[in-house]
């Protein structure tokens, strides 16, 4: 019975020793299950974060995009809004001298009727017979 004792307690002990390393190895296996999930987790998060930075990246080179779009359609009107300008000044500018020359115009009538009104009124102090025949009134 000594032996079955003996082998009773060895039989305990390996169990034990069994039991604890199948203990240990459910442990580790736990443990590293839940590595491998919380990596899984972090690299879920990591790839989520890289697609908001991807996603924000696109969403910002879009507005630069327009931006530049804009930009260029804002430079088109400025250019065109130059060339009208450039044509309003130049109109401004024959406006101007036709203005002036309407002017001279005008203070030339201004002198001509003057003559006209020195010269009835010179006519008007000759006698009959110091006018031309042509323009005497009858």
């Amino acid at each position: 019975m000594g032996d079955y004792g003996s082998n009773a307690a060895l039989g305990f002990i390996e169990g034990s020793i069994i039991g604890e390393g199948a203990n240990q190895v459910a442990r580790a296996w736990r443990q590293g299950r839940a590595r491998r999930l919380q990596q899984e987790e972090d690299d879920a998060e990591y790839i989520n974060l890289y697609n908001r930075l991807v996603a924000e990246r696109n969403h910002g080179i879009d507005l630069q995009v327009k931006i530049y779009e804009l930009d260029s359609m804002i430079a088109r009107q400025d250019a065109e809004l130059a060339k009208r300008d450039h044509e309003i000044a130049k109109r401004n500018h024959e406006i101007a001298l036709l203005t002036e020359k309407l002017h001279e115009t005008e203070r030339n009538l201004a002198g001509i009727e003057r003559s006209w009104n020195a010269i009835d009124k010179m006519r008007s102090n000759l006698s009959p017979d110091h006018v031309p025949p042509d323009q005497r009134s009858e």
